[in-house]
């Protein structure tokens, strides 16, 4: 079995904010379609069925913060993204390839810390395991 790491993980983009990044999520999800019916009161007790619905993903990628770059800009930005993680003793990688859309941005400052930008996508189409 490989193991992952974040150590040698990357994020690739056809264009957009690409300095100093340092991590990425992606929480993937699937509708819940409602099929329950009064049919179902035959044997007196209606439990809800459900089918799979529609697919769609979300996530998030930080990043230093590079302060001459207009990061606001970004928002509602349509990019083609490939975001990756090394597997154990440099054997190739894991991750995702996907088209996606910028939906928001978060600077952040902290006292005793670097400043980092945010940003949170949904997904304009599939998302496309890769294995490498």
């Amino acid at each position: 079995m490989a193991i992952a790491s974040g150590t040698n993980g990357s994020v690739t983009n056809t264009n957009g904010y690409s300095v100093g990044l340092t991590g990425w999520s992606i929480d993937a999800s699937i509708a819940e379609l409602d099929i329950t019916s009064w049919d179902d009161a035959a044997s007196g007790v209606i439990w809800r069925e459900f089918i799979a619905g529609i697919r769609e993903f979300t996530g998030s990628i930080t990043a230093r913060w590079d302060p001459t770059d207009s990061v606001l800009a970004g928002i509602g930005t349509e990019l083609s993204v490939t975001l990756t993680a090394d597997t154990e003793q440099g054997s190739g990688g894991v991750g995702f390839t996907a088209s996606i859309i910028v939906t928001g941005i978060s600077p952040a400052v902290e006292i005793e810390g670097i400043t980092t930008v945010g940003f949170t996508f949904r997904g304009a189409g599939a998302l496309v395991p890769v294995l490498s």
